[in-house]
C-alpha cells in the first residue's frame, strides 16, 4: 500500500472535530450540574483532556478523514456514531484502569458521547458546505486543467463535481479530437463546443504550453488514447512547475487493490508527476510557521508604525502603506503592502527610468532611484518597508520564506521555465535575498536561485534563510526590489 500523507484537510477535519469534542462536553456538563457547572469544571476538566486524546487516536486509526469529503449524509452519520461509541468506550477503559472512575460523573461520559453524534456532524456539514463553495468560486483551490476528447470530456467533468473534491477548482478543458491527439494544426476547432458542463473549453492542444503560462493552472489532467506526447507533456509542464495526471484506463475502477496501487484522482486512477512535491506534513509546517511568525511580525510592526508614520507621511504626501498588483502561486493576482518608500505618484514617472534600468531581464531595479525619499532609502536598505507583507504572509497570499512574486508587467512577459518560480507561494525574502541581491544584475540568475530554493526546500533552509535576513537588515548589504 503506498504510504498516504497526513493532507491538511485532514488537519482541518481535526480541528472541527475536537471543537465538536469540547462543545459536547460544556453541553452535557450544564445539562448535568446546571449552576454547579462552574464548580465541577476543575473536577472534570481531566475528562476533557481525555476525550481529546482519546478521540485523536481514534481519528488516526480509522483513517477516513479525507473520505468524509465524497462519503454520503447516511455514511458520514454512521462514521461519526461509530467514533462517539469508541470514545465512550476509550474513557471508561482509562478511568476504570487509572482507578478514578468514582470521581467522574457517568453521566457526564455519556452524556458527552451522544451529544458528540449531532454536534459533530452539524460542525462537519457545515465545514464541507464551506469548503465546497469556496472549492466553486476558486479561493484556495488547486486550478484544475482537464485534457481530454470531446466524447469523454462530459463523464470526466461530471465525475470531478460529483465527487465534490474542494480540493479542486476545474478552470478549463482543452478538448482533442480522438484522431489528432498530436500537438499539430486540428481540423475541428470550429466544431468544439465552448462549455461542458458550465467549464468554458479555454484553448486547443496545440496553445495549451502558452495558455499555462499566462494563466493559473496548478495540475492538469490528461484523458487522451493516445499518449504518444506524454514525454512531451512531463516535461513542458514540470518545466512550470504544474502538476501533471495521466488517466489510466483500468477496467474495474472500484477495485481495491489496485486503489492501493495507484493515486486516485477523482473517480480516475492517475499516474502522477510532481516537479516538486511537498507531502502534507510539510506543507502544514511551513503553513504553521507562516502564521506564527506573521503574527510575532503584525506585532512588531504595530509598534514600528507609531514611531515610523509620522515621519514618512511628513516627508511626502500621500498614503503611508504602498499597494501593489503581484502575481502569487502559479499567477494568482493579489494586493501585495510595503510602507511607501517612494513619492506618491512614483509609478507615473517608471517609464521615463527606463533606460537606466540595472537589471538584464524582466526585473526593473535603479540603484539611485530619484522617486525615492530620503526617509524611504533608510527603510528599503533595513527592509522596515517590507514589514506590512506580514498581513499578506497571515491570509495566505505569501510566506514567510519564498520566491519573490513578481509585478504583473514582469509576469506578463515570461515564458515556461520562468513559471515555476511560482509553483511555490511567493516570500517576504528567499535564498535570493539573502545572497547578495544587490550585486546580482541578471534575471536569470535570480530564476535560478529561486529554482534552488524550490528544489531543496526544508525547514531548516527556512529558518537559515530567515536568520540571514533579520542580519542583512542590520547590515549595509542588500536593497528592497
Amino acid at each position: 500500500m503506498v504510504k498516504r500523507d497526513i493532507h491538511p484537510s485532514t488537519l482541518v477535519c481535526w480541528v472541527f472535530d475536537t471543537l465538536a469534542i469540547v462543545a459536547a462536553f460544556f453541553i452535557s456538563m450544564l445539562l448535568r450540574y446546571g449552576n454547579e457547572m462552574s464548580a465541577r469544571m476543575e473536577d472534570m476538566s481531566v475528562l476533557l483532556i481525555y476525550s481529546i486524546f482519546g478521540y485523536t487516536l481514534i481519528f488516526l486509526w480509522e483513517g477516513d478523514a479525507q473520505d468524509f469529503w465524497y462519503k454520503g449524509k447516511f455514511k458520514a452519520f454512521l462514521s461519526i456514531v461509530k467514533k462517539a461509541f469508541y470514545l465512550m468506550v476509550f474513557l471508561v477503559i482509562v478511568l476504570f484502569f487509572t482507578k478514578v472512575a468514582g470521581d467522574f460523573s457517568r453521566a457526564v461520559i455519556f452524556l458527552e458521547s451522544a451529544i458528540t453524534v449531532p454536534v459533530m456532524y452539524l460542525f462537519r456539514s457545515l465545514l464541507k458546505n464551506y469548503m465546497t463553495t469556496s472549492r466553486r468560486k476558486g479561493n484556495g483551490s488547486l486550478k484544475l486543467l482537464i485534457i481530454t476528447t470531446p466524447d469523454k470530456a462530459p463523464e470526466i467533468v461530471k465525475n470531478f463535481k460529483d465527487k465534490r473534491m474542494w480540493r479542486y477548482y476545474i478552470g478549463g478543458v482543452v478538448l482533442c479530437p480522438e484522431q489528432e491527439s498530436g500537438f499539430g494544426p486540428s481540423n475541428q476547432c470550429a466544431s468544439m463546443p465552448r462549455m461542458v458542463d458550465g467549464v468554458p473549453v479555454v484553448c486547443d492542444l496545440r496553445h495549451v504550453y502558452g495558455y499555462c503560462v499566462r494563466n493559473v493552472v496548478d495540475e492538469v489532467f490528461v484523458a487522451l488514447p493516445n499518449l504518444q506526447n506524454a514525454d512531451e507533456m512531463v516535461s513542458k509542464f514540470s518545466e512550470m512547475g504544474v502538476v501533471t495526471h495521466f488517466d489510466l484506463p483500468l477496467a474495474d475502477r472500484n477495485d481495491q487493490v489496485a486503489m492501493r496501487m495507484s493515486n486516485l484522482l477523482g473517480n480516475y486512477f492517475a499516474l502522477s508527476f510532481y516537479p516538486n512535491y511537498l507531502n502534507g506534513r510539510m506543507v502544514i509546517i511551513k503553513r504553521v510557521t507562516d502564521i506564527i511568525g506573521s503574527v510575532i511580525g503584525l506585532i512588531l510592526t504595530g509598534i514600528i508604525t507609531v514611531f515610523l508614520a509620522p515621519i514618512l507621511l511628513h516627508e511626502s504626501k500621500g498614503p503611508l502603506i504602498f499597494v501593489q498588483e503581484r502575481a502569487g502561486k502559479q499567477g494568482r493576482i493579489f494586493k501585495m503592502y510595503k510602507f511607501r518608500s517612494m513619492y506618491a505618484d512614483a509609478e507615473e514617472h517608471k517609464g521615463e527610468l527606463r533606460e537606466e534600468n540595472e537589471m538584464n531581464g524582466l526585473m526593473f531595479k535603479v540603484e539611485n532611484d530619484p522617486r525615492v525619499t530620503k526617509v524611504g532609502r533608510f527603510i528599503r536598505r533595513t527592509s522596515l518597508d517590507e514589514l506590512p507583507q506580514f498581513f499578506n504572509v497571515l491570509k495566505g497570499d505569501m510566506s514567510l520564506v519564498g520566491t519573490r512574486p513578481p509585478t504583473l508587467d514582469e509576469y506578463r512577459e515570461y515564458k515556461g521555465s520562468y513559471k515555476r518560480r511560482l509553483s511555490m507561494t511567493p516570500g517576504m525574502t528567499g535564498l535570493w535575498q539573502v545572497s547578495g541581491r544587490s550585486k546580482i544584475t541578471d534575471f536569470e540568475e535570480v530564476v535560478k536561485l529561486d529554482l534552488e530554493y524550490i528544489d531543496n526546500w526544508s525547514f531548516g533552509l527556512d529558518l537559515k534563510i530567515i536568520f540571514k535576513t533579520i542580519g542583512l537588515a542590520f547590515s549595509k548589504k542588500g536593497g528592497a526590489v
